[in-house]
């Protein structure tokens, strides 16, 4: 049996994982076929460019790297007693290079790689001319000794070569060779048959003097969760949400697969990955933080004032004027309800209560002793309202102050800085509502409540 190592500039193949895609939206599939996952994801691109708001959708192509396929032949080692993992070290040291030892500087350690250097590594020739031999041992066999031969096939073509060369699998076209305008010849691995495609027009066959097959392969192999994957990635277009695009996008992959337009391979599956997927966990985690964050405000605002009364008219005043604010700026502003926004909605939380605190307590102290009638209740919500309407001022005035000139910041993090205080801006012009409001609302309890002493009465 021949035993089989593609090597294309270095040798070994490690599986790496997608990071930090630059993209909106991003479709994973798994499974073990990647040439199945590659077929479905040509598919599923199809159906992806088709989503109104989806923009430069295509199926991430890993294919395209050229690879010196090396094949052993097991009776040829066993004529000269080696293994196959004997011979792919030594090819694997030659052209990848193996760490013999370690260089210490200080508390660096680097390791002392040995191979060929480059004009040896590039040169099919003198990769076959590459001794193998076991240690102890003086001498070695040359690699080209040990190798599977492959077979040349003859073809007679029944149209233009470079018509027939693009029929034939990407695997092939790089041992294909023409000889005339309607004749070729086509090499493949040992062990292996000629493609569909060039089996009927195939007139002569003979041992090839080559010992390595060019192969196109992968420029890496991605896996997730020891599963191959491939993906199909798009962008948002300008107005869109990445939200919504992704579920109509969703929808219509489960519309192609319930009507058989699209088929998983068998085993595979797929799910959405990306800043999709990220939107989705940091929106779930914000419903928790906002509602924890609007919980303990409310209990430091009634542990200030000591009055549920006070700390409803506050909450209530504020949290709905203050956020139709941020909502109103971020519509203004033509900006998208993303991660940046939301959390400009949380420093609002924060800072949207400072004038109904400062005008709230003013009048809680003004109603120690209970009015005798509604016009005592008018005089002191407008002293109230008179007092302390220039202190609210200036905390409004100044936090917008600090606040307005990043909204034509440029530089680096002003994309993230400008979404983020929109809702800040907006809610803090409304929250100068507040110097009505919260006297509105405090004078009108008190007027129910006078009446309604008035009917016991």
């Amino acid at each position: 049996m021949a035993a089989g190592l593609a090597c294309g500039g270095a040798l070994a193949q490690h599986a790496v994982e997608l990071v930090d895609q630059e993209v909106d939206g991003l479709v994973g599939v798994l499974g073990d076929d990647q040439a199945a996952l590659e077929h479905f994801a040509e598919r599923a691109e199809k159906v992806v460019q088709a989503v109104p708001g989806a923009a430069d959708a295509q199926m991430q192509r890993e294919g395209g790297k050229p690879y010196a396929e090396v094949r052993l032949d097991s009776e040829k080692l066993a004529r000269f007693g080696l293994s196959a993992e004997l011979v792919l070290a030594a090819v694997e040291t030659a052209l990848g290079g193996m760490p013999v030892t370690w260089s210490v500087e200080g508390a660096l350690r680097y390791p002392v790689r040995i191979r060929y250097e480059r004009e040896l590594r590039d040169d099919p020739d003198e990769l076959l001319g590459l001794l193998i031999g076991r240690d102890g041992e003086r001498g070695g066999v040359p690699l080209a000794r040990l190798l599977a031969t492959p077979t040349t096939h003859t073809l007679e073509l029944p149209e233009p070569a470079d018509d027939f060369l693009a029929k034939l699998p990407l695997t092939h076209q790089r041992n294909f060779v023409a000889l005339s305008d309607r004749r070729a010849e086509l090499t493949v691995p040992a062990g292996e048959e000629l493609p569909a495609v060039a089996a009927p027009h195939a007139v002569a066959e003979r041992p090839s003097e080559l010992g390595l097959t060019q192969v196109i392969g992968p420029m890496a192999i991605r896996s997730e969760g020891g599963r191959r994957t491939q993906y199909v990635m798009f962008n948002v277009a300008p107005g869109a949400s990445e939200v919504d695009v992704a579920r109509a996008a969703d929808e219509r992959l489960k519309a192609a697969l319930a009507a058989g337009e699209l088929t998983l391979p068998a085993g595979a599956t797929y799910r959405w990955v990306g800043r999709y997927e990220q939107k989705l966990k940091a929106d779930r985690t914000l419903v928790w933080v906002v509602s924890v964050s609007l919980a303990i405000m409310v209990m430091l605002i009634y542990i200030g004032t000591r009055s549920w009364l006070i700390t409803a008219v506050i909450v209530l005043c504020n949290a709905i004027v203050n956020t139709a604010g941020g909502f109103m700026m971020v519509w203004l502003w033509d900006a998208q309800l993303t991660i940046a926004v939301t959390v400009g909605f949380l420093v609002l939380l924060g800072v949207m209560f400072n004038d109904s605190i400062l005008l709230g307590t003013y009048i809680r102290d003004k109603f120690v002793t209970p009015p005798r009638d509604v016009k005592e209740v008018h005089e002191r919500i407008f002293e109230a309202g008179l007092r302390r309407r220039r202190p609210a001022l200036m905390t409004s005035v100044t936090t917008l102050l600090a606040l307005v000139p990043v909204l034509w910041a440029t530089g680096r993090g002003a994309d993230l800085m400008q979404p983020m205080i929109l809702p800040v801006i907006g809610g803090m012009v409304f929250d100068l509502l507040s110097l009505f409001s919260v006297p509105v609302f405090y004078a009108w309890y008190w007027e129910r409540r006078l009446a309604r002493e008035a009917r016991e009465r």
